[in-house]
């Protein structure tokens, strides 16, 4: 192997990794299926990053159980919370985008360009994720199953929590836009 500055502390923890350098991996199998060139990751927790195995795999942090487990290609990414992107795939690549809170962004993601999402708080943005860019969700539920659009800000508990669809959206206050399934260019406050 080639790796160099690796650090792992964990039963089979970073227990694949071969060329990949500067990882710091703490937690039972996290970052154990990394084979390649994966390089400047900050997985810990339980299994976190532990389905990822793509060189194009770097510069992400997650923290917590499952955080960022089944992320197949993407760099620069922030999970932190247990399931956070917990169940990030397909093709291609998942960039810059940063979730906190248990489930945030959890959801199945599906294969398409997804980029520059933010999501904070317990199940924020956690619908199934098919080509959002640019959206910002913040409070409890807030935009549960938004799976496709750009450039929304959802901001409250429970914000455009039945948005499946649509570009522009702002809501703000607790359950704005609740009723809202799809559609864009609202704005609820």
């Amino acid at each position: 192997t080639s790796g160099a500055r690796n650090t792992a502390i964990g039963y089979q923890a970073a227990d694949s990794v071969d060329d990949g350098t500067d990882n710091t991996i703490v937690g039972y199998q996290a970052l154990s299926t990394a084979a390649g060139n994966e390089s400047a990751n900050t997985a810990i927790g339980t299994y976190a990053m532990a389905s990822c195995a793509n060189d194009d795999i770097d510069a992400n942090t997650a923290i917590g159980y499952q955080a960022m487990d089944a992320l197949t290609t993407g760099a620069a990414n922030t999970a932190i919370g247990n399931l956070a992107m917990g169940d990030v795939g397909g093709e291609p690549a998942t960039n810059n985008c940063t979730f906190i809170g248990y489930n945030a962004g959890g959801g199945t993601w599906v294969d398409s360009d997804i980029r520059e999402n933010v999501g904070i708080g317990g199940n924020t943005l956690a619908g199934a994720l098919q080509g959002a860019q640019y959206n910002t969700a913040i409070g409890y539920k807030a935009g549960f199953d938004f799976t496709t659009g750009d450039r929304s800000v959802l901001i409250g508990a429970y914000a455009g929590q039945n948005i499946t669809g649509g570009e522009n959206n702002i809501c703000i206050g607790s359950q704005a836009g609740d009723l809202i399934t799809t559609g864009g260019d609202h704005v609820l406050i």
